[in-house]
């Protein structure tokens, strides 16, 4: 998984989608207007994207840029960013269990 740099996977991701060069796509292009994307091609970014960093993200923000036509490749990255970085703050489940005098915590997150 390349979380580090997600600019580059996700413009490889634009370019395989829309069947274009890579050069192509520009961090400023815009995705409908430069790159000529269609509401399918972008949920299939979406997609694509969400299963190679193994986040969900926010379409809901997403989906307002692209509605407006003015959705860039830099939206694209930056909630990319936003997800991984929400995704590395995830607080793992605790339980406190209490033995007369002392408190034990105990990590929960992988117990059935």
């Amino acid at each position: 998984m390349r979380r580090e740099k997600p600019t580059g996977t996700v413009k490889e991701i634009i370019s395989k989608i829309l069947k274009c060069d890579k050069k192509k796509v520009l961090v400023k292009s815009e995705l409908v207007k430069d790159l000529g994307a269609d509401s399918i091609n972008i949920l299939q970014m979406i997609i694509a994207i969400e299963r190679e960093f193994k986040v969900e993200i926010n379409d809901e923000r997403l989906s307002s840029s692209v509605n407006g036509g003015g959705s860039k490749v830099k939206h694209l990255i930056d909630e990319v960013k936003l997800a991984v970085y929400a995704e590395n703050l995830r607080i793992k489940p605790v339980r406190v269990l209490k033995n007369e005098s002392q408190h034990k915590v105990v990590d929960v997150s992988n117990a059935h």
